[in-house]
C-alpha cells in the first residue's frame, strides 16, 4: 500500500472443511457463500461462521447451518421483547476480549434471548454484525 504500518495485528487461523477434508480448489470441495446466501439470510450465515472459533479447524455442516437460522430467528423473536441486562452485554464484551471467543459470545446471545432481554439481545448482535430487526426476504 505504500502507508505504514501494514498490519498491527496478525493471527493464526484454523482451517475449513468438508467432510473432515480440508477444502481447497485443488480438490473442488469448496462452499461459496453466494451459494449459501441462495438458500440463508446472510445474518444466518454469519451466525454460523462465528460459532466457531477462529483458530479452530472446523468442517462445514449443512445441519449445523439450518441450525444457525434456527438459532437467529429464535433471536428475531426474543429481540421483540424489551428486557436489558447490562451484565449480559458486558459478557459478550468479555468474550469478544477474550481472545475473540465469539462461540462464548454466542451463547449469551441465546442466554439473553432464554431470559426475554431483547434491548440487550439487539445492541449485542449489532456488535457482532448482525441486525436483529431487518427480517430478510427468505431465499427463493
Amino acid at each position: 500500500t505504500g502507508q505504514g504500518p501494514f498490519a498491527r495485528f496478525w493471527l493464526h487461523t484454523g482451517m475449513v472443511g468438508l467432510e473432515d477434508v480440508k477444502m481447497s480448489k485443488s480438490l473442488g470441495n469448496l462452499v461459496f457463500a453466494h451459494d449459501l446466501l441462495g438458500r440463508f439470510p446472510g445474518p444466518a450465515i454469519r451466525t454460523y461462521l462465528l460459532a466457531n472459533h477462529y483458530r479452530a479447524t472446523w468442517s462445514y455442516d449443512e445441519d449445523l447451518m439450518v441450525a444457525s437460522t434456527g438459532r437467529l430467528a429464535r433471536w428475531r423473536t426474543a429481540a421483540a421483547t424489551s428486557g436489558r441486562d447490562l451484565t449480559d452485554e458486558q459478557a459478550v464484551v468479555a468474550a469478544l476480549d477474550d481472545d475473540l471467543d465469539t462461540p462464548a459470545a454466542l451463547d449469551v446471545l441465546d442466554r439473553m434471548a432464554d431470559a426475554g432481554h431483547g434491548a440487550s439481545l439487539r445492541a449485542s448482535a449489532a456488535l457482532l454484525g448482525i441486525d436483529l430487526d431487518d427480517q430478510p426476504t427468505p431465499p427463493a
